[in-house]
């Protein structure tokens, strides 16, 4: 099946998020998608979570590329078959309908790319009907981040536009959402909310987890977009004002560390004196005084959407290192709370071999114990079977005895009548003796 939307989702540590995300990607109601997984180096489970979905759905394209945000998206963009391009953090899940209603838009309207409202509420720009954001670019450039459009390959591929390899910076995405908006002409904006981001709806960078990034890293992306993008002062002052609000929601997206701000600020301060003594030349000069002021605007554009001015600025420095101290104490007091836990837990794994070794012993008293109490009942129960035996043997004895008493009791007493019968038969033995003796006489 040939894909007509490829999506890319970059991964790195998503958790249980990873499911939601891909689930809403393949329920979608348009089929022909291509799914590219990007897998950034996770450690919790996510890379066999996705390998086990692409076994399951052969939309599904496995890669491996660790590195930056950035580059997670930029190697999805080399892969991609699909003619129009979809990115998605795994933190947010597309309605069911979103890239059907993106690609259809697309296509009727013959785009450059197609974006949605970011969040609960409309964004400022205007919907469903075509428009150069080149026009105006301070409103537009930055209006919906990277995940919430649909972007035509051609387009992408002929203007060379990806996103800025960076691990610091705040996440790359600004260099591809400024040349989008330089060099698309047909973009129109649907007045419909088709992702919804986890926690929040309205603002997808408030999040204390989406803070990151450094100063230098957001440095060096607005380097490269003047260098590479707005390569003309022309486009230079076209887009001031875009890059400013762009680069003071980059500021917003760094953790939130005063200190951040006052040694970028004292640097500059640095910088601004060895540009009054540099033997550059005119225009190099002017060009980092213009860098110079760009990073103040910033600077302040970032604590005006923080709600701060420089005076509370130094206050919540001053709370912050008060802070920090306090922090080191507690470190300091949880390092040598964690050494006695540790002396404690090696104590009772000692009491508990101690503990192990006497239950062993008393085992081995047991089964001996066992053995002589069975040899005991075993002599016991000999013993009753010889008792047994005895006694029967004197009731036979007994029972023998008093037999053999009757025995010689009958006999004595048929004794005399036995010699009284033979008499006569005796006497008369003799008369008969004579009887013929006589006879023979005769």
């Amino acid at each position: 099946m040939e894909a007509k939307v490829s999506v890319i989702i970059p991964v790195l540590n998503a958790g249980d998020d990873l499911e939601k995300c891909l689930s809403s990607v393949q329920n979608q109601t348009l089929k022909e998608l291509e799914i590219i997984c990007v897998d950034r180096g996770s450690a919790d489970g996510s890379l066999q979570r996705l390998q086990e979905a692409a076994m399951a759905d052969e939309r599904i394209m496995l890669i491996g590329q660790t590195g930056s945000y950035g580059r997670a998206v930029n190697a999805g963009l080399t892969y991609a078959s699909g003619d129009w391009i979809g990115v998605l953090d795994t933190d947010t899940r597309a309605e069911a309908d979103a890239w059907r209603r993106l690609y259809d838009t697309a296509v009727r309207y013959e785009l450059d790319y197609c974006k949605t409202d970011n969040g609960s509420e409309s964004v400022d720009v205007p919907h469903d009907c075509v428009f150069n954001p080149g026009d105006d670019p301070e409103r537009f450039a930055f209006a919906t981040p990277i995940g919430r459009g649909l972007y035509r390959r051609e387009f992408l591929e002929k203007e060379g536009i990806r996103c800025f390899d960076d691990e610091e910076a705040a996440p790359g995405t600004d260099r591809f959402l400024i040349a989008a908006c330089v060099y698309g002409e047909r973009v129109l904006y649907l007045d419909s909310v088709l992702f919804r981001q986890r926690g929040f709806a309205d603002d997808d960078m408030q999040t204390e987890e989406m803070r990151f990034g450094t100063v230098e890293g957001i440095e060096r992306e607005y380097d490269s977009i003047r260098e590479d993008i707005l390569n003309t002062d022309a486009l230079r002052e076209q887009y001031e004002k875009a890059l400013v609000i762009g680069k003071a929601a980059a500021w917003r997206r760094l953790p939130l560390d005063p200190s951040i701000w006052m040694k970028t600020e004292e640097k500059d301060s640095a910088q601004a004196e060895a540009a009054g003594d540099s033997d550059g030349t005119e225009d190099e000069n002017q060009a980092l005084r213009e860098q110079l002021r760009m990073s103040r605007i910033s600077r302040e554009a970032a604590l005006e959407q923080w709600g701060l001015d420089r005076e509370q600025m130094e206050q919540v420095q001053e709370a912050l290192e008060q802070v920090q101290e306090e922090a080191l104490r507690a470190e300091a007091a949880r390092q040598k709370q964690a050494e006695k836990v540790q002396e404690l837990t090696e104590q009772l794994k000692r009491q508990q071999s101690d503990k192990a070794d006497l239950n062993r012993a008393l085992q081995k008293s047991y089964r001996e114990t066992g053995k002589l109490h069975a040899d005991r009942i075993r002599r016991e129960e000999t013993m009753r079977q010889m008792e047994k035996q005895l006694k029967q043997a004197e009731e036979e004895l007994k029972k023998a005895q008093k037999q053999t008493g009757t025995e010689t009791q009958q006999t004595e007493t048929r004794k005399p009548e036995t010699g009284n019968e033979a008499a006569p038969e005796a006497k008369s033995n003799k008369a008969g003796h004579g009887f013929r003796r006589k006879r023979n006489r005769n």
